[in-house]
C-alpha cells in the first residue's frame, strides 16, 4: 500500500484523501478514532484499555481547552495535544503532579515535574533512593550546606531556621544551589550532582520557556533547579530503562518543540500537521 498526497497536502491511501475533520476537539477525537485499536494496545497491561483510552481522549480534550484559552489568537496543534496526553498515559505520569502540559508556540509538550521523574525512577526497580533539593543563599550563609565533588564526593545539609523565600523572583534571587544523590542499586556509591548558581543558570537557558512567565522556571525556579541536578543525576542509570527514556524525550522538548513532537509521534504513526498517517509500505 502506498501513500499518496491530495492537493490539499493530506495523506490517504490508494488515492484516497485523508478527510480531515473540524479543527479542536473534532480533529482530537478523530485522531484518537484513527487509530484507536494502536492506542489501545499501548494500554494492553492495564486492567482495562478501554477505560484508559477513554481517560485519554478526556486528558487531551480538557488539555487543549486550556492551552487554547491561554494561547490568544495562537491556534493550538491538535496532533501535538493528543501526543502529550499519550505520553502521560503510557508513562503512569499524573497530571499537574507528575506531568505539566506546556504550550509553546502552538505545540503543547509534556514536561515531567521532578516528583514524575523520582516516581518513574523507583519504578524502574534500578533506584534504591533519591533525595534532591534546592539550596538558597540563607542556608549557605548559616553553615547548613557543604559539600565536596571529585573521587570523595559527599553532601550534608542541614535544614536549619531559614525560611524558603515566597515567590517565584524571590526563589530565584536567593537560589544557591541545587543537589541531586542517587542511590543506583549495585553501584559502590551513590551519584551526587551538585549545580551552582551559574550551571543552573545554564541549564535554564536550553529552555525555550526559559523566560516565560507560566514555564516551570518562571513559576517554580528552585523546583525547575532541582530537576536539573535530578536529571544530571539519573543520566546515570543504564540505558534502554523507561527512566533514560524520558530523559531522552526531557532533552529533545527543552532543546526544540518540534523534535519532541516527532518523537511522541512514532507511539501513533501521527503526521506533524495533525493528519493521520497510514503505514507506509513498499510497493512490490
Amino acid at each position: 500500500m502506498q501513500v499518496q498526497q491530495n492537493g490539499n497536502g493530506q495523506r490517504g491511501t490508494q488515492g484516497r484523501p485523508t478527510v480531515r475533520a473540524e479543527r479542536g476537539e473534532p480533529l482530537i477525537r478523530q485522531l484518537f478514532e484513527e487509530r484507536r485499536a494502536e492506542i489501545e494496545g499501548m494500554f494492553a497491561r492495564d486492567d482495562n484499555p478501554k477505560a484508559s483510552y477513554d481517560r485519554a481522549v478526556g486528558l487531551a480534550l480538557s488539555t487543549y481547552k486550556v492551552a487554547q484559552a491561554g494561547s490568544g489568537d495562537m491556534p493550538i496543534q491538535e496532533a501535538s495535544v493528543v501526543m502529550a496526553a499519550l505520553y502521560a498515559f503510557q508513562r503512569k505520569l499524573d497530571p499537574g503532579t507528575d506531568v505539566y502540559f506546556v504550550p509553546f508556540k502552538g505545540k503543547v509538550t509534556a514536561i515531567t515535574s521532578p516528583t514524575g521523574l523520582i516516581n518513574v525512577a523507583y519504578r524502574s526497580g534500578l533506584i534504591g533512593s533519591i533525595d534532591a533539593r534546592p539550596v538558597f543563599k540563607g542556608e549557605v550563609t548559616a553553615g547548613n550546606f557543604d559539600h565536596e565533588l571529585g573521587s570523595t564526593r559527599w553532601v550534608k545539609h542541614r535544614k536549619g531556621a531559614c525560611a524558603r523565600p515566597m515567590g517565584a523572583d524571590a526563589n530565584w534571587r536567593e537560589l544557591a544551589f541545587a543537589y541531586a544523590i542517587v542511590d543506583i542499586k549495585g553501584a559502590t556509591q551513590p551519584v551526587i550532582e551538585v549545580l551552582d548558581k551559574s550551571e543552573i543558570e545554564y541549564y535554564r537557558s536550553l529552555s525555550p520557556s526559559a523566560n516565560s512567565a507560566q514555564g516551570l522556571w518562571g513559576k517554580f525556579p528552585a523546583e525547575a533547579a532541582r530537576k536539573a541536578a535530578l536529571k544530571q543525576a539519573l543520566g546515570r542509570v543504564p540505558k534502554q530503562s523507561e527512566v533514560s527514556e524520558i530523559l531522552a524525550y526531557e532533552s529533545a522538548a527543552e532543546s526544540e518543540a518540534d523534535a519532541a513532537v516527532e518523537r511522541i509521534a512514532e507511539l501513533v504513526n501521527l503526521g506533524a500537521d495533525g493528519v493521520v498517517v497510514p503505514p507506509v509500505t513498499s510497493a512490490q
